[in-house]
């Protein structure tokens, strides 16, 4: 257990397909010099042993593709990676993740950020902008607003597939319950690029990535 101890600290990107998929990549970093010990009361670096232990568990888990990386004080002091990023090309600092549902945060910072600049309310009516078919006929479709996606409290489930027929429905009112939905955050994306006559990725690139230099992330949904 002592091995695994070692990389606590580091975090784990693994691939994997969601609307709404922000595909991050960093360019490569220039070789950090980590010859230094550890500052008091900080965990070493992971090592060669480390290393080998998520050698391991990402082959008994069959995961494709894995990036890790230990930041400190906001700088990257060390990444390791696995697999390929396609066939026959390894991994390394150039592979592009699908972070999946960690997009729900990028959402959440572009729609804010547009609130704060008077582009939209939080309270506003979704249903002036988008409405999905589905609801067309249920009244609580009124009651929809961007705080209600952020909040998740929808009362949609997670994704509509879930539910028997496969049509997106109600669990609960607007505003009654905390209920986990990527429905409602693919919702709040769509009424927003409605609202404002652009394509969502691109808002999320002049709002978030833009501003805070991430020129190698891109957002965008599969196709499908």
């Amino acid at each position: 257990m002592k091995q695994i101890s070692t990389v606590a600290r580091i975090a784990l990107v693994i691939g994997s397909l969601l609307p709404l998929g922000t595909i991050a990549c960093a360019p490569p970093p220039p070789p950090a010099t980590l010859a230094q010990p550890p500052a008091a009361g900080r965990t070493g670096l992971p090592d060669q042993a480390a290393e080998a232990a998520l050698a391991g568990i990402v082959k008994r888990h069959g995961i494709v593709t894995a990036g890790f990386g230990v930041i400190r004080d906001g700088e990257l002091v060390w990444e390791h990676y696995l697999g390929e990023q396609s066939p026959g090309i390894a991994a390394g600092p150039g592979t592009r993740f699908n972070v999946a549902s960690i997009t729900k945060t990028v959402t959440a910072e572009t729609v804010l950020r547009l609130a704060d600049q008077g582009r939209l309310s939080l309270d506003e009516p979704m249903v002036a902008y988008w409405l999905d078919p589905d609801i067309a006929n249920d009244p609580r479709r009124l009651a929809l607003t961007p705080r209600t996606a952020l909040n998740h409290s929808t009362g949609f489930p997670n994704w509509r597939f879930f539910l028997r027929g496969g049509r997106l429905a109600f669990q609960s009112g607007p505003g009654e319950r905390y209920s986990y939905s990527g429905e409602g955050t693919e919702y709040l994306a769509r009424f927003t690029e409605r609202k404002l006559g652009q394509p969502f990725p691109d808002l999320v690139q002049a709002v978030v990535l833009g501003p805070i230099g991430m020129t190698h992330t891109s957002s965008g949904r599969p196709a499908g």
